[in-house]
């Protein structure tokens, strides 16, 4: 498999690469009927871990938030929040997320 950067991935990589392909979780947010709040962490490189895995979650956030952008046009309940943090972003930005979610909740 062959990285975004154009680099040959081994190992690992290719197993984090292909577990993010099996789990579709737009298709998961589509099918959603009620309103969702998806809080997404857009600073992969806020993360901990090797330089080629913060490369990677770069350019899969990358498209994440596309995609996100992407539904939310489409479907009227989804609000997307984009946060300047990591997968970790409740430990973060613990009060940008709690205000993203009384905001949703108002």
């Amino acid at each position: 498999m062959t990285h975004a950067s154009g680099r040959r991935c081994e190992g690992s990589e290719n197993e984090i690469l292909a577990e993010a392909d099996a789990f579709d979780m737009l298709d998961l947010y589509a099918r959603v009927r009620c309103p969702v709040l998806i809080i997404n962490g857009t600073a992969a490189e806020l993360g901990a871990g090797p330089d080629w895995i913060k490369e990677l979650m770069a350019a899969y956030r990358k498209g994440i938030q596309r995609d996100l952008a992407e539904l939310a046009g489409r479907r009227g309940n989804i609000r997307v929040a984009n946060l300047s943090a990591s997968h970790a972003l409740v430990f973060e930005q613990p009060h940008a997320v709690a205000d993203e979610i009384l905001t949703f909740l108002r």
